[in-house]
């Protein structure tokens, strides 16, 4: 049998929860901030370089000009075809001095977009790494494919291609780890309902068989001696919301009444009504009202404290 709920978390540990995504959010935009400093100073260093390189080649111009005018007054006497050859081999120096002007400013674009990844690369394959495993594949392979990108076109040698796509990274990291603490926050919250669920069942006379983390849920299994098995199951909506699924089988409950063909779950009804009551409270966690799928209008479930909430639908 199979019963769900919606859970909410107490207020006082809605209180502990809001403090830790304060203390998250400074640390992010302290993290930005360091961030943003260390651009601005690799900035200014591929400035200086880049100034350096113009520098060298208008010295080295200076320098090829004086020589050619040196040299112009010398061959004043010599043949036209001679004057030519000259002029063909200042040329090619004029071209090999661009080359040179071109391939500065290449390295020096290269070495900024590399300096400006590494700076964001380690927050980055954090995101790629946690994402996954914490529920959301989605934002782990966007952040993959912007970082890929970039390793790719310094690969490449295109320091435009390089450039833009750091400075996309750069511009989708916040957000990337502003999600990732909501995701890192509800896996806690998760985790904390488990470790909760596992006191609260085995204290009703279950065994702990084991779970499994399934990144955006985990699932828990408990036995009694009997044979009865209790297989729950706690995730997280899109909104947030956590969600409690019990699978109950061989609990001695449930029976049919043949003069209205009714069906009644008392004892496992009281049975997860003191498993919610185990949950914390304000503490802890709220479960809402249960109640059971295809119940007849007239038979109401009484109602439980703290307001416990579990459908359950017969399979």
């Amino acid at each position: 049998m199979r019963w769900r709920g919606n859970v909410r978390v107490g207020a006082r540990y809605a209180q502990r929860e809001a403090a830790e995504r304060r203390q998250r959010a400074e640390e992010r935009r302290a993290r930005e901030l360091r961030r943003g400093a260390e651009r601005a100073r690799l900035a200014r260093e591929a400035d200086a370089r880049r100034e350096r390189a113009r520098a060298e080649v208008a010295r080295r111009e200076a320098e090829l000009a004086a020589r050619r005018s040196a040299e112009r007054g010398a061959r004043l006497d010599q043949a036209g075809a001679e004057q030519s050859r000259a002029d063909a081999r200042g040329l090619e120096e004029v071209r090999e001095l661009i080359a040179e002007a071109e391939q500065a400013v290449l390295e020096s674009a290269l070495a900024e977009a590399a300096e400006r990844l590494d700076v964001v690369r380690p927050a980055a394959e954090d995101v790629v790494a946690t994402a996954a495993d914490l529920g959301d594949p989605g934002l782990a392979d966007e952040t993959k494919d912007v970082l890929r990108a970039a390793t790719e076109a310094l690969t490449a040698r295109s320091a435009t291609g390089a450039i833009e796509a750091v400075a996309v990274l750069e511009g989708r990291l916040p957000d990337a780890e502003r999600r990732l603490d909501e995701l890192e926050l509800a896996y806690q919250r998760r985790l904390d309902l488990v470790e909760a669920l596992r006191d609260a069942i085995t204290g009703e006379g279950f065994a702990f068989e084991g779970g499994e983390d399934q990144g955006g849920s985990f699932r828990l299994h408990f036995t009694r001696p009997t044979g009865a098995t209790c297989e729950t199951t706690v995730a997280t909506e899109d909104d947030g919301t956590l969600i409690l699924v019990y699978y109950v089988e061989g609990e001695p409950d449930v029976s049919l009444y043949d003069h209205r063909d009714e069906t009644v779950c008392d004892t496992t009804e009281a049975l997860l009504e003191r498993v919610h009551e185990a949950l914390g409270g304000d503490d802890g966690f709220v479960v809402g009202e249960v109640a059971w799928d295809g119940k007849p209008p007239c038979q109401r479930a009484k109602p439980l404290p703290r307001g416990t909430h579990g459908t359950w639908t017969a399979p």
